[in-house]
């Protein structure tokens, strides 16, 4: 009885799984996909293109800290760890996007 059990545990769970995985191929493979992961990229495009004029008043911002005697200085040098951190992400979310799409297959 328990073994009938199990087996049939283990079927619904196979049964699930393969439920689960076309259903997230056909998702990726329809328009909704398509337009989920274009809006995305165009978020990212337009963040990028913000992104160098926040940077440079940022850093403007971080000089005049830096600048602004021992204090400031201590609040500076993180910004400027983050700004370095934050351009990486931006600029490098898409290419990340593009070799993840094309290195995975469903």
């Amino acid at each position: 009885m328990k073994l009938v059990f199990m087996q049939t545990l283990v079927e619904k769970v196979q049964e699930a799984k393969t439920i689960g995985e076309v259903s997230l191929m056909n998702w990726a493979l329809n328009d909704f996909g398509d337009s989920v992961i274009n809006g995305i990229n165009s978020l990212i495009t337009t963040a990028q293109k913000i992104a160098p004029a926040a940077f440079a008043i940022c850093c403007i911002g971080a000089g005049f800290l830096f600048f602004a005697g021992r204090k400031g200085a201590d609040t500076a040098k993180p910004w400027i760890l983050y700004l370095i951190i934050g351009m990486a992400f931006i600029f490098g979310a898409i290419s990340f996007a593009d070799f993840a799409k094309t290195s995975t297959q469903f």
